[in-house]
């Protein structure tokens, strides 16, 4: 059975990573993010703790406070 395979010629750009073993992400910029991975968890926490307060009847400013003084002691 002779099949052809089409396909597209690869450009140099798409071969060097082939060519060059170093990684595609630096240490810096897994940092970086690291850091908006634990951003985006801080904020979901922040706002579980305050619809918690608010559900407890706490005025918004008042839940706001408390949650963030929660996340400080954790």
């Amino acid at each position: 059975m002779n099949e052809q395979i089409f396909t597209l010629p690869l450009s140099p750009n798409a071969t060097s990573c082939f060519h060059n073993p170093k990684p595609i992400l630096f240490d810096q910029e897994l940092t970086k993010i690291d850091a908006g991975i634990k951003q985006f968890l801080d904020g979901r926490k922040l706002g579980v703790l305050t619809l918690i307060y608010l559900e407890l009847g706490l005025p918004l400013q008042v839940a706001l406070r408390a949650a963030e003084a929660d996340l400080c002691h954790l």
